[in-house]
């Protein structure tokens, strides 16, 4: 059995940084998810995924074996639209599609001999159902020539789609896969017909079977024919022969109609030179894009000014801060010509006194609407650089809670925001508010709303209105001094009404006020 530990020493080893032009952590987790994770930029792999079970340590094709599952979830990564739920053929599909799109852009990566061994592949096998036979062609190229050049026409078509880009697949994509589906479907049915029957049959057979295990009647059927009816067994015996020999008939396929890695075409070389270098380019101009994706060089610079201004400061000041804070004796104040005035205290204050509320915390209610989509990556751009000042800062918290179809503190290891939901504001962000207001820290909310945040939660008419009613006590939430809330004209009249101790700035440029408003609560969180 390979280690967690060892397949995490080989992801260290990996030139990950050379395909995506700087370098980026690898690590492995004790998890069936693979993925990216853009705000500390890292791939994360998924050690279930791995097919090791038949490996040991020692064998070189371990690696390789990484390296191929480590460069195909790379590859979802930047081709993959991020929000896309996949059914089993559209994934089957998109596994071909990533890995056509770059068999060429990773070294020592054989992504064709990968699937074969993780299959266990052996070709001039018949497929058992429609779908077997679809992914024999797909991910194999086994198949009737007319489907697999029709999988790299797909392909290529379709090389524009990718994770940067597209939320979702394009509906002409899914139709595509969906169509070729369907074909190949058809087309397994008119050339074994007879696995319709052979089904049936075995199912009938397992159903009799089953009847007499829990009847346990004997089984008067399996009772020997006697000699005198060989009419009988015969009948009997011919067509059970005939069945048997039909299916090892079907199992050499027709070297016509199927291309098999006997035969030296290679069926996904469909794909020509000039492609693939056009192919390349854009890859590389979406690899600029995508890693290091939400990273803002100006805007990181703006917020280490802040800290280093503070910081500068916070030293000036501190000696005095320590020196004059301690416990005043008034008779030494009466003689300040022989008593010099930093011995007025009897002695210092304590170390805690002092630090009690060095601690800072920044909690940011973010509304990840659809209609917010516009301002997500400057949002995400936010994000990243607090919780880079988090890391580097160990008394600064950065919390993000969500508000869309339902209210929810995200959590540290996925802090940030996808605008693809609707919203619909409730009394739980009363709760979710305390659990966010940290003891003896210095706490700053900042609260952004993009439109009604209550126009969405699968009602309407009559019972919206009465939600809404029973909702009120929600914009109550920020109705705090340490509590800034910027939004638009939609929510005026219950934001007035709900938190009129908080500051409320409405506004559509709700981006560029979010960052402004942020920057100033760093400028008195750390001073």
């Amino acid at each position: 059995m390979i280690s967690l530990n060892k397949i995490q020493d080989i992801l260290k080893t990996l030139p990950i940084g050379y395909y995506l032009g700087y370098k980026i952590e690898a690590v492995c987790v004790n998890s069936r998810l693979s993925y990216y994770d853009p705000m500390n930029d890292r791939i994360v792999i998924g050690y279930k995924q791995l097919p090791l079970d038949h490996l040991n340590e020692d064998d070189p094709e371990v690696e390789n074996m990484v390296r191929c599952m480590l460069y195909h979830e790379i590859s979802h990564v930047i081709l993959t639209p991020k929000k896309q739920p996949l059914t089993d053929i559209q994934n089957i599909f998109e596994d071909q599609r990533i890995e056509t799109l770059l068999k060429r852009f990773y070294l020592r990566v054989d992504f064709k001999e990968f699937v074969k061994k993780v299959n266990n592949y052996k070709p001039g096998i018949k497929p058992e159902t429609p779908f077997d036979y679809f992914y024999k062609i797909v991910r194999f190229n086994e198949g009737p020539k007319e489907f697999v050049k029709r999988v790299y026409e797909i392909i290529y078509e379709f090389k524009y789609v990718n994770n940067l880009n597209h939320i979702y697949f394009p509906p002409s994509y899914s139709e595509a896969i969906e169509k070729l589906y369907k074909d190949i479907e058809k087309d397994f049915y008119e050339r074994w017909p007879i696995v319709v029957e052979e089904v049936k049959e075995l199912k009938e057979e397992t159903d009799e079977e089953l009847d007499e295990e829990l009847t346990e009647e004997p089984t008067e059927e399996k009772e020997e024919p006697s000699a005198d009816k060989p009419e009988e067994k015969n009948s009997e015996e011919k067509p059970e022969e005939s069945d048997k020999e039909k299916p090892e008939e079907m199992e050499i396929l027709e070297s016509s109609d199927f291309t098999t890695d006997d035969k030296k075409e290679e069926p996904d070389e469909e794909l020509t030179e000039e492609q693939i270098e056009e192919i390349n380019k854009r890859i590389n101009v979406l690899l600029k894009g995508l890693f290091g994706r939400y990273s803002n060089e100006k805007m990181s610079n703006r917020i280490n000014t802040i800290i280093e201004n503070a910081q500068r400061k916070k030293r000036n000041r501190g000696a005095a801060i320590k020196a004059y804070s301690g416990k005043l004796n008034p008779k030494r104040i009466a003689r300040p010509g022989h008593i010099e005035d930093y011995k007025w205290f009897e002695k210092e204050a304590r170390k805690g006194d002092f630090n009690r509320f060095d601690k800072t915390q920044l909690n940011l209610f973010c509304d990840v609407s659809g209609s917010f989509s516009g301002s997500e990556t400057k949002i995400n751009e936010l994000i990243k650089c607090l919780i880079k000042l988090e890391k580097k800062n160990q008394n600064f918290k950065f919390k993000l809670i969500a508000m869309g179809n339902k209210n929810r503190i995200v959590e540290d290891s996925k802090r940030f925001v996808s605008c693809c939901e609707g919203n619909y504001l409730t009394n739980d962000i009363l709760d979710i508010y305390k659990k966010v207001q940290t003891p003896n820290t210095t706490i700053y909310n900042i609260v952004v709303f993009d439109g009604d945040a209550q126009s969405f939660d699968g009602t309407c008419g009559e019972s919206l209105k009465k939600l809404k009613e029973e909702n009120q006590k929600a914009w109550s939430a920020w109705n705090h001094q340490n509590c800034v809330i910027i939004s638009d004209n939609d929510n005026r009249t219950r934001l007035d009404k709900g938190s009129p101790n908080a500051k409320r700035i409405y506004t559509k440029n709700y981006a560029n006020e979010l960052e402004n408003n942020i920057m100033i609560a760093l400028g008195l969180l750390v001073k």
